[in-house]
């Protein structure tokens, strides 16, 4: 029997007319009916008794209808003999297409499964990879959306003003929100309600203010602490876990924007905008690298396997080592989004 073990990724960067890509391992094949982390004679057996039928129907089962096509039929069985034998996880990929506002769930060899819409220039996703719960900041929409692994919208969450970032805390599955016009933070539970309003509703949110206007987040897996860019204030800020009060204010930047946080260390690397530079902070914040010679870098994420991070900086891509040496700068990019990385081999 064929194994297959994937891993996932870790980073969205947005961008006009652009798509975005996230990569996250799933629990369990897109076939695997039964959450056996295999496709055997048993999800065979599932599968068969809601062939040929369609939403409403009796006997309708969604997850059968592998093609999101509305209905259980040929072709969704050839999806699943594709996967039938195999054991593991497989990486599935979302894709935000800026042109469309839609949210696109991929194969991991790229083919289209379905497309959802009802998004209004969304910003970022974030994906809690245990269950495989998606969160969206539907900027456009003054919401924040939460679906479950197959796309299937299970909260809006309003009392947003033009939310531009999403960042779920991997310990979990609570998400962190950049409210960015109202200048302040949210941290949404794990199992908000359908209709919550964050400015009357109580229970399920924490809310914390202070901020000008907060553009990016990056949760730490190691503690839950969230770190935010605070563009407007030319800070960073380290939030407890819980969301209750700030731990930090780290001065030095001129518009702070993407950060990416190390799993196991909790040292956190910025892309500090209007200077041009990338800043590795300590996991309290004290700054122990500040790297010069880009021209303007706007991604970045960090290598759980080296302590380094990738950076995209105009039309190239640049590794970084831990202690900042250059690994590899590659041109040919316009521009370049992301990046990405996939944490089962640290490419």
């Amino acid at each position: 029997m064929r194994t297959r073990t994937l891993s996932a990724c870790v980073w969205v960067c947005g961008g006009m007319l652009a798509i975005l890509l996230v990569l996250f391992a799933v629990p369990a094949l897109p076939p695997d009916l039964d959450y056996s982390d295999g496709v055997d004679g048993r999800d065979l057996i599932q599968f068969s008794r809601a062939l040929n039928t369609s939403p409403n129907g009796p006997g309708w089962r969604p997850a059968a209808d592998l093609d999101y096509s509305g209905l259980v039929d040929e072709e969704d069985l050839g999806i699943l003999v594709r996967y039938f034998g195999l054991t593991g996880r497989v990486r599935r990929v979302w894709a935000l297409d800026g042109a469309t506002e839609a949210l696109k769930r991929l194969t991991e060899d790229g083919a289209l499964l379905g497309a959802f819409s009802g998004f209004a220039t969304p910003k970022t996703v974030s994906v809690y990879s245990a269950d495989g719960t998606i969160w969206v900041a539907d900027y456009g929409n003054d919401q924040v959306a939460r679906l479950d692994r197959d796309g299937n919208i299970l909260a809006r969450i309003s009392g947003f003003d033009s939310p531009s970032a999403v960042a779920v805390n991997p310990l979990n599955g609570d998400c962190w929100v950049a409210d960015t016009n109202k200048d302040r933070v949210a941290l949404l539970s794990s199992d908000v309600a359908d209709g919550y309003d964050v400015d009357s509703d109580t229970g399920s949110h924490t809310v914390l203010t202070g901020f000008s206007r907060p553009s990016a987040l990056a949760v730490s897996a190691s503690n839950g602490v969230c770190w935010v860019s605070d563009s407007n204030s030319d800070q960073v800020v380290r939030v407890a876990a819980n969301g209750g009060a700030e731990l930090g204010r780290f001065d030095g930047f001129d518009n702070p924007g993407a950060l990416s946080v190390h799993p196991v260390d909790g040292t956190c690397w910025v892309v500090d905008g209007n200077r041009q530079q990338v800043v590795k902070l300590s996991v309290v914040g004290a700054e122990l690298l500040r790297l010069s010679g880009f021209t303007s870098p706007q991604g970045l994420v960090v290598d759980p396997q080296t302590g380094g991070c990738v950076v995209t900086d105009q039309t190239r891509v640049v590794r970084l080592d831990a202690s900042g040496a250059i690994v590899f700068s590659t041109s040919g990019f316009n521009p370049p989004l992301g990046p990405f990385l996939d944490p089962s081999t640290g490419n």
